[in-house]
């Protein structure tokens, strides 16, 4: 009969524990998912990278609900059974209250134990896998974001300002900064400029204009009838590097242990100016 009771009790808390944490992580997952929407409307990436990235934001929002969910499966659980009395019942039975919080106890360290493979293992994981799609996405919607008369600079290094689109989706009067150099710059200014895809890369061409380069701080200029401008070669602004609370676990605990003895460590995010965040982010999970 304890055993019924027991599984009983089990049974309603974990069915209560995954409906809170579903609903409220779907709310927080859809307020979210319209903030993404960032990704394509500002930065230019496609549909399935916001997708893919929306989808693995899930374990980390099912992180920061767990310890909610898990208070209020147990208090709805302990109130209805003393609403209708029946805790009264169980202690007619013969189960001892110290037997009833021992099982809790050791109920709950269940819950600890899926708590802790969520956030050392699978928040971290898909965080980082999700980012990676930002890394590996080209900018399949830039030319859709281009506004006229307008300094666009989504694109890393790239500034890019037009004066209008004709009806055929053309720029014109278009003029273009190129710093992926640091040392040297290109500046250009063309009359016209048609978006092509080709093998999988995304140029602009450009026609009659002029190319202005900024090399060692020698000038040097010259003017086209045509040009090809491979946009493909550029990133987006997003933050694209690996961020603290993305890294593994086990590389966290690394990067603190080469540090705390003065070792030099090549892992990612891992220096002094680091450090307190590190640990902060190890203790959180």
């Amino acid at each position: 009969m304890k055993k019924i009771i027991y599984r009983q009790l089990a049974k309603e808390c974990t069915i209560f524990f995954f409906l809170t944490l579903f609903t409220i992580s779907i709310i927080i997952w859809v307020l979210q998912a319209v903030n993404y929407l960032d990704f394509v409307i500002e930065d230019g990436h496609g549909f399935l990278v916001y997708f893919n990235y929306t989808i693995l934001s899930f374990p980390k929002i099912f992180s920061r609900i767990y310890p909610f969910a898990i208070f209020l499966a147990f208090a709805y659980t302990f109130l209805k059974y003393e609403e209708k009395n029946e805790l009264i019942v169980f202690w007619h039975f013969g189960i001892k209250k110290i037997d009833f919080i021992n099982f809790f106890i050791k109920f709950s360290l269940i819950f600890v134990f899926l708590s802790l493979l969520l956030n050392v293992f699978i928040a971290p994981f898909a965080q980082d896998k999700a980012r990676s799609f930002i890394r590996s996405s080209d900018l399949d919607f830039f030319e859709n974001i281009l506004k006229p008369r307008k300094f666009i600079d989504v694109i890393k290094n790239l500034t890019i300002y037009f004066d209008k689109k004709n009806i055929n989706g053309d720029l014109e009067s278009i003029f273009l900064n190129d710093k992926s150099d640091s040392k040297n710059s290109q500046t250009i200014f063309a009359k016209k400029g048609v978006f092509e895809s080709r093998k999988y890369k995304k140029v602009l061409v450009l026609y009659d204009g002029m190319t202005i380069n900024n090399v060692n701080g020698k000038i040097s200029k010259f003017t086209f009838d045509k040009t090809d401008f491979n946009i493909s070669k550029f990133s987006s602004s997003t933050v694209t590097h690996q961020k603290i609370q993305e890294t593994p676990t086990t590389e966290l605990i690394k990067c603190i242990l080469a540090l705390n003895n003065n070792e030099i460590s090549k892992l990612n995010n891992c220096s002094a100016q680091s450090l307190q965040n590190i640990y902060e982010e190890t203790y959180s999970r």
